[in-house]
């Protein structure tokens, strides 16, 4: 049996997402693959779209908005120091911009972006404050920028997940020192566990 621990991070900030859907499918031997469904309300300002900073990405599988401009691009190191400090620079982390620098958008729009992390990412012992072997995630985009409004987070695995616990990370704080309990609910159906939280 293995123990599973979410890291959630919810921030405020404008523009803002009203949803943020995601789910993990973690096989046996530890390869992931992620799907990220993001609906971000940009409201009234312009905006040329949204980026992500992805750590530890073996590969990026799908991007696509259906009303909003879905170019991908994957920047250089070089790329990233010139993005205004929005994605780490750095060999593990994955910077991926969405969106056409012509084109500004309003209004609400979803993104959707299927990516497999390297393999064994996920599992490893003592993680998270957890003992043993675990399945420790940080959820949320881990250096997102606007305020989430809700959240729902999906981990599908072969076996059942024992303590799922559910912390928050404020800023950029080692896992040691994510507040556990936070304003999430946890149910478990089989061999997937379902995480939902608010912005309070």
């Amino acid at each position: 049996m293995e123990s599973s621990a979410l890291l959630v991070r919810i921030r405020s900030k404008t523009p803002r997402n009203k949803k943020l859907f995601t789910t993990a499918i973690i096989d046996e031997d530890g390869s992931t693959f992620i799907r990220e469904i993001i609906d971000t309300d940009f409201g009234g300002t312009d905006q040329r779209g949204i980026y992500r900073d992805i750590p530890d990405v073996e590969s990026i599988d799908y991007v696509h908005s259906p009303y909003a401009p879905d170019s991908r691009r994957v920047l250089s190191r070089g790329e990233k120091a010139e993005f205004g400090g929005r994605c780490f620079i750095g060999q593990r982390w994955t910077c991926l911009r969405i969106g056409r620098p012509d084109i500004n958008n309003y209004g609400l729009h979803r993104y959707i972006i299927d990516y497999q992390l390297v393999s064994g990412t996920l599992l490893g012992e003592n993680q998270c404050g957890l003992s043993g072997d675990t399945i420790c995630w940080n959820a949320i985009p881990e250096r997102w920028e606007w305020d989430i409004k809700s959240a729902t987070i999906q981990i599908q695995y072969p076996y059942i997940l024992n303590n799922i616990t559910c912390g928050e990370i404020r800023g950029y704080v080692s896992e040691s020192e994510a507040t556990s309990n936070a304003d999430c609910d946890i149910t478990q159906s089989g061999n997937t566990v379902t995480v939902t939280t608010k912005k309070h």
